[in-house]
């Protein structure tokens, strides 16, 4: 007898909490407007995104790239984000200030993040993501509030290249890979292609030679920043490969993207001095890559010779002496904003 009642005494505080959930949506729907992932007032950048359905959960929107950003605008007086517990952590911005930061948990689950409340007029609202789970499951908004989608004629740039492109090793390299900081500082539309423990000729299908079409050309952007070089030495070094091969295969590359877009201008990073690797042990690999830019038109040389060694090591390289900390990203990124804002004002001079 005691048996049954606990089942039935389950069964109606199980039955009560389900009534008390339904309640809340009805209650929120009722009060709110909801902008489905897929609603024509979004804008998707930095990268290509597509749509998800998830058996349990819905649908969502997905960023195929670190770095992805979501946009609106809306004259609501509030709005809460719809997001799926995928990790990491989501900023957002409101007018292009950061307005808000979320953790959000890796659980699968739905969550519902505010965003701001008791504003008037036309705001804009950018979801920026930490690392790879770029995601996006809806928006809350007034139910009487429009919505539109933001009007952008930002330039666009590539960057692509090995582990330093990708932004390894960071937890937050949504934010703080100099490719996400460069965007930002130059006001550009940036696109990270990178992946780690590749190069112009090292990666098999995975090699900037072999996904230059895919991952470079086929975004057609005004400018690319490629960071190749390191995952060569180990080739040339061991007789697998030579300085002279290195060369031609790096101006392949970047004549492939030129003569695809010959309005684009291409930036090739010098290699950077790490723990073990001098400027002097590095001077012939960067002298491969320099040359061969010099032969490609419109293509800049980004000379990163004498800016790191053992004097700040410890500042700008992570515990594995070879890729960048958090302060190393960021000191790449004003490295190459400054390169690439030279040319793009001597182009605007013209």
């Amino acid at each position: 007898m005691n048996r049954l009642v606990m089942i039935v005494s389950l069964s109606v505080l199980a039955l009560g909490m389900l009534l008390i959930l339904a309640f809340g949506v009805s209650s929120r729907m009722s009060k709110e407007r909801f902008l489905a992932p897929d609603d024509a007032s979004w804008l998707y950048t930095n990268g290509p995104w597509t749509a998800s359905v998830d058996p349990s959960l819905g649908k969502v929107m997905v960023g195929m790239l670190t770095g992805s950003r979501a946009k609106i605008e809306t004259n609501s007086g509030h709005a809460t984000l719809k997001q799926r517990g995928s990790g990491g952590e989501i900023q957002i911005s409101i007018d292009g200030k950061l307005a808000v930061t979320h953790a959000v948990p890796k659980d699968q689950s739905w969550h519902y993040l505010p965003i701001y409340a008791n504003l008037t007029g036309w705001h804009k609202i950018e979801v920026a993501f930490s690392a790879s789970n770029h995601e996006i499951g809806g928006i809350y908004i007034d139910r009487r509030a429009d919505v539109r989608k933001p009007i952008e004629q930002k330039k666009k740039i590539v960057v692509t290249g090995a582990s330093y492109a990708e932004g390894c090793c960071l937890d937050n390299k949504g934010f703080v890979s100099f490719s996400s900081l460069v965007g930002d500082k130059l006001d550009m539309e940036s696109l990270n292609t990178g992946i780690g423990r590749t190069d112009v000729n090292v990666g098999g299908e995975q090699s900037g030679l072999r996904r230059v079409q895919s991952d470079v050309i086929a975004y057609k952007p005004d400018y690319v920043l490629a960071v190749y070089g390191i995952n060569a030495m180990r080739d040339i070094n061991s007789g697998a490969s030579s300085h002279r091969e290195y060369q031609a295969d790096y101006e392949a590359y970047l004549k492939s993207i030129t003569d695809a877009l010959p309005n684009a201008h291409v930036f090739a990073s010098g290699i950077i001095s790490v723990r073990g690797m001098t400027d002097e042990t590095l001077d012939p690999f960067n002298q491969d890559i320099k040359n061969a830019c010099s032969l490609v038109e419109h293509c800049t040389f980004i000379d990163l010779s004498g800016k790191w060694n053992d004097d700040n090591y410890a500042k700008y390289l992570s515990r594995d002496g070879i890729h960048p900390s958090e302060e190393g990203y960021r000191f790449l990124a004003d490295e190459y904003s400054r390169a690439i804002a030279l040319v793009m004002k001597k182009q605007q001079s013209r």
